[in-house]
């Protein structure tokens, strides 16, 4: 994995419609998840423009809000590595998914009277004009959709120093 991604523990992504048209607003506007747990990065092969080390970096978070319902959220990355030194970094793609399931859903019997599932996903491929923002505890990367009008923005974050070291 390139240094880039080498502590990061945490991501939040927003994904924005930058035009006032209505399939954009529709289709993008609003969808959100902060505190996502890093799982893994997988090298991707170099396929992506021809040039560059790339990675797919999933991030996940699960939590039960109360007894009866699940939220599960997921949030896939490509990136590749930017710059003549190679120390950008540049999204190529981001993959959002977020179900909430009432827990009797899990059950099979007669009593899933009230059970439900809601799922929403979102993909947006094609980003350009990325930019690319780095402070002391976190990065953040933002890159558009010029056709679509999407924008999204990766916040990356670096574990704390006191969690680091317990971890090690």
């Amino acid at each position: 994995m390139f240094d880039i991604l080498n502590d990061v523990a945490t991501a939040s992504v927003a994904v924005t419609c930058t035009n006032s048209v209505d399939e954009c607003l529709k289709s993008c506007d609003g969808f959100s998840m902060e505190n996502l747990s890093f799982v893994r990065a997988t090298p991707l092969e170099q396929n992506i423009d021809s040039e560059g080390e790339a990675y797919s970096v999933r991030f996940t978070h699960s939590s039960q809000h109360d007894a009866e319902h699940i939220q599960e959220k997921l949030l896939d990355i490509v990136v590749k590595k930017s710059g003549t030194d190679n120390s950008g970094i540049v999204l190529v793609s981001a993959s959002l998914h977020e179900i909430l399931t009432s827990e009797s859903i899990l059950y099979i019997g007669d009593e899933n009277t009230n059970a439900y599932a809601y799922e929403r996903a979102l993909y947006v491929g094609g980003l350009e004009s990325s930019n690319d923002s780095k402070g002391t505890d976190q990065r953040v990367i933002t890159a558009k959709n010029g056709a679509s009008g999407c924008e999204v923005k990766v916040t990356l974050k670096k574990a704390e120093a006191g969690a680091a070291e317990a971890a090690a």
